[in-house]
C-alpha cells in the first residue's frame, strides 16, 4: 500500500527530526504529502482527512499533539497518529497513548522504532480500509436487491450473515445453515425472494467488493484475490473480467484515486 503521511508540526522548521522522518517513510516505501506548520493547520487537513497517517512533532513548548488527538476524537477520525517528542517525557506519553497514540517516540529517534511504527500504523490502514469496502460492497449488493414487504427479513438475516463471516467465503449451506433451513429448500426461498440465485448473488458481492478494493488504489491483485478466498489470482482475474468487461488491473486504472 502507497499511504499518504502527514507530518503535524507547530512550526516551520527542517531539522535532524523531520529528516529521520521523512527517511523513515521513504524505507516504508509511503509517501510525505506535506508539513503542517501550525495546529490550525493540521486541524484543516484532518477536517479534510487528505492522509493515511499522521505523524505529530510534540515540540515545547506547544506541545501539540495531545490536542490533535482530542480534536481527532470529536471528528471520529480514524488516521493512525504517531507521536514524536523533542524531550522524553513520561506524562504527556501516557496522555497521548490513552487518546489512542499509535506509538510515542522520544529524541534521539531511533530509525528501527520509526519503521516498527510506521509499519504498525500502515496494518491499521489496511484493516480498516478492508473492513469499510466489506461493509460497503454488503449494503450495495443488497441495496441492488428491490426490497418490499416479501423479502425484507431475509434481506436482513443476509446482511447479518454476511457481516458476521467476513473472514471466509460464503457458501449456500454455510448461508443456509444461518437461517436454520435446509440448503435445497433455502435455494429455492431465496431465488423465490430475489429473483437469483445464492451463488450469483454471492458472486455479484464479491465483484462488489473486488471494485470497492481495486477503487482505493491500496491493493494489489493478488490481495484482493486471497482476500475474497479465489485459489489463484489468474481465476480471480477471469471472474472479474466475465462481470465487468475489464481486467482488474484496468479498472484500477480508470476509477482509483489513489497509486500502489
Amino acid at each position: 500500500m502507497r499511504l499518504e503521511v502527514l507530518i503535524a508540526d507547530s512550526e516551520n522548521r527542517s531539522d535532524k527530526i523531520v529528516d529521520s522522518i521523512r527517511a523513515s517513510v521513504n524505507r516504508a516505501q509511503y509517501i510525505v504529502t506535506g508539513q503542517t506548520l501550525s495546529l490550525d493547520e493540521a486541524f484543516e487537513v484532518l477536517s479534510e482527512g487528505t492522509c493515511d497517517i499522521m505523524v505529530v512533532i510534540n515540540r515545547s513548548p506547544n506541545y501539540i499533539a495531545a490536542r490533535l488527538l482530542r480534536h481527532m476524537s470529536s471528528l471520529e477520525a480514524r488516521i493512525p497518529v504517531i507521536v514524536v517528542s523533542d524531550i522524553d517525557d513520561s506524562p504527556r506519553m501516557r496522555e497521548c497513548f490513552l487518546l489512542g497514540a499509535v506509538d510515542y517516540l522520544s529524541c534521539p529517534l531511533d530509525s528501527s522504532d520509526m519503521n516498527e511504527a510506521l509499519s504498525r500504523a500502515g496494518e491499521l490502514v489496511h484493516d480498516r480500509s478492508v473492513d469499510d469496502e466489506y461493509r460497503r460492497a454488503v449494503d450495495e449488493s443488497l441495496s441492488a436487491v428491490r426490497r418490499d414487504s416479501g423479502n425484507a427479513e431475509l434481506l436482513d438475516e443476509m446482511e447479518e450473515f454476511l457481516i458476521g463471516n467476513r473472514q471466509q467465503p460464503a457458501t449456500v449451506e454455510m448461508a443456509a445453515d444461518h437461517m436454520g433451513l435446509n440448503k435445497d429448500y433455502f435455494g429455492r426461498y431465496f431465488k423465490n425472494k430475489t429473483g437469483m440465485t445464492f451463488g450469483e448473488f454471492y458472486k455479484g458481492f464479491q465483484i462488489r467488493y473486488a471494485c470497492n478494493l481495486l477503487e482505493t488504489g491500496h491493493f494489489k491483485v493478488q490481495d484482493i484475490s486471497s482476500l475474497l478466498g479465489f485459489y489463484s489470482a489468474d481465476y480471480f482475474t477471469r471472474v472479474f473480467k466475465r462481470y465487468t468487461g475489464r481486467l482488474p488491473s484496468e479498472y484500477r486504472r480508470v476509477n482509483s484515486f489513489s497509486d500502489i
